[in-house]
């Protein structure tokens, strides 16, 4: 029953994503894809069947914009979302570092509004750069909590460039549960691995 809750709202969230609300950021969806994005096709990336020692419960993809959702959960409702999404367009003759933190940014900004939307008070920790063995670029992450009617939730927001996809993993357990850094380096290392093929070194 949850998991077809959460694939619904994933469906209605990503789907809404083609529409701008009205937005104050700095970084804003209209800007990111008035270029066309890099052409990616990310049905073809695998879904590890665990990640985190979370199990995978489905994905949802947007076609047009060549994006895609992984959703993994557990019985103590830690949930982990990976998101896949092209360069916008443009961006391919970045420097990946200057990729990785524009993307972090936007991220960062859709997370503390979603927050904001089930009214939840968000405290962001210090930004950090983490080099991931294998990978050709570093990763951006941040650990923040929230606040919420159902108490204190962790979370942790990690970015990395897969060239073509920038990989946003977005981690969300309870306050008594313990992911460190080094695990959430070794899950982007497993992703990264099952995708060997799918990304350019």
């Amino acid at each position: 029953m949850f998991r077809s809750i959460f694939i619904g709202l994933l469906v209605v969230a990503v789907l809404g994503c083609q529409t701008r609300p009205e937005s104050t950021s700095t970084v804003s969806e209209r800007a990111l894809w008035t270029i066309p994005p890099s052409d990616a096709n990310f049905e073809e990336w695998e879904a590890p069947s665990t990640l985190l020692g979370l199990s995978f419960m489905g994905d949802v993809a947007n076609a047009e914009h060549q994006r895609r959702v992984l959703y993994y959960e557990n019985d103590e409702k830690a949930a982990l979302e990976v998101k896949l999404m092209p360069l916008p367009g443009g961006w391919d003759s970045m420097p990946a570092e200057r990729a990785i933190s524009g993307h972090f940014i936007y991220q960062q900004q859709h997370y503390a509004a979603r927050a904001e939307r089930h009214q939840a008070h968000i405290q962001w920790q210090e930004e950090k750069q983490a080099k991931i063995i294998g990978l050709p670029t570093t990763a951006l992450y941040a650990n923040y909590q929230t606040q919420e009617a159902d108490g204190i939730w962790q979370h942790t927001l990690w970015v990395t460039l897969l060239e073509p996809a920038l990989v946003t993993f977005h981690l969300r357990y309870p306050q008594n549960d313990d992911y460190s850094a080094a695990t959430l380096t070794e899950a982007l290392q497993n992703f990264a691995n099952s995708n060997q093929q799918r990304w350019q070194p």
